[in-house]
């Protein structure tokens, strides 16, 4: 037998969910699609590739630049401001942001594949539940690790300045935890883009900067903010292809409240948000400072291709969550090397 149809919510459709394995049958099972009131489990047969390949793709380390760009900027920025850096804290601070973001991964993708939103046929998700490679437990437990780690690499920060560093960690940790998880659950309550935005912005850069200085200097919130409008606009990008999903789901998100049609103007929102922050930006130090403004041509593409589309189902919608990652690296690539440009010549 390779197929098997169990009813949703019993107990051995949830433990197969996270095991991957039935009591009487060998083999690795998932869950490929809903069938009414089922779900259909199918026994993969394809082997398992390389496990460090196999976690590399499950962290998604393509992504990590969402946590590694502003981190960079914002030790760019404090040396442009000539402030004294303590390198040992900033570099764990920047290694721990990223364990932090892997944690948020691992747990976004069990928590998306638990609600049977991200099954074998979704775009969303790093896909190696779906292929049967590593089990829902294997990944949460691979969250908490990345989390635990993260964790231990603030101590550092943390000598440097406790209060800073405390407050913005147990945002960051409520954040990570409850982001597709419980008690909180953001991302199916419409909360996500506001996480994202925060997480991947002004918390984070106000971390950087209690780790290096060990006070919260100017203009850093406002690299935060840059960063966390771009950020949010790559999540609205992917929300925005998966509203009929996700809303079958009975998972809340802000694209899903708004509808598609408005979701398609939000994202232009968030961009000019970004470019806000970054004028302002430049009224504390340099006008080279706004050189990122160059992307407002792709941005502008990107719009162009979101008016095309008809609804969430539009197959040119997989291509902008591509555009709005890539853009996000590119906005955060230029500022940096204009930063980097602007120390070299001071």
């Amino acid at each position: 037998m390779d197929r098997i149809h169990l009813k949703q919510g019993s107990a051995l459709q949830s433990e197969m969910l996270m095991t991957g394995k039935h009591p009487e049958y060998d083999g690795v099972w998932v869950a490929h699609e809903i069938q009414g009131q089922d779900v259909l489990f199918i026994r993969m047969t394809g082997g398992t590739p390389n496990l460090t390949r196999v976690w590399m793709k499950a962290v998604r380390a393509i992504s990590l630049t969402a946590t590694l760009m502003p981190s960079l900027a914002v030790l760019l920025w404090l040396q442009l401001l000539n402030f004294e850096i303590n390198w040992l804290a900033s570099i764990c601070a920047v290694l721990g942001v990223i364990m932090l973001q892997v944690s948020v991964n691992l747990f976004n993708d069990v928590g998306d594949y638990l609600k049977l939103i991200d099954l074998p046929s979704s775009l969303g998700g790093s896909g190696v539940i779906q292929q049967g490679w590593l089990s829902t437990r294997m990944v949460k437990k691979g969250a908490f690790l990345t989390l635990i780690i993260g964790c231990l690499l603030g101590i550092p920060a943390l000598m440097m300045s406790p209060e800073g560093i405390l407050i913005c960690g147990v945002f960051a940790v409520m954040g990570v935890m409850g982001y597709s998880g419980k008690p909180f659950n953001f991302k199916y309550k419409a909360m996500g883009d506001i996480v994202v935005f925060a997480l991947c912005g002004p918390i984070l850069t106000m971390g950087m900067s209690y780790a290096a200085t060990g006070a919260l200097q100017d203009g850093v919130l406002l690299i935060g903010s840059y960063f966390g409008f771009a950020a949010a606009a790559i999540l609205n990008a992917n929300n925005m292809n998966d509203i009929e999903v996700d809303t079958s789901r009975d998972a809340s998100t802000l694209a899903s409240v708004l509808g598609f049609k408005l979701a398609r103007n939000w994202q232009l929102g968030y961009y000019l948000g970004a470019y806000f922050c970054l004028l302002n930006l430049v009224a504390l130090s340099n006008a080279f400072i706004a050189l990122p403004l160059i992307t407002l041509t792709l941005v502008m593409l990107q719009i162009k291709k979101l008016k095309s589309t008809d609804n969430s189902s539009d197959e040119r919608l997989a291509e902008v969550r591509f555009d709005a990652a890539k853009l996000h690296l590119l906005m955060g690539v230029i500022l940096c090397l204009t930063l980097g440009g602007l120390i070299y010549w001071a």
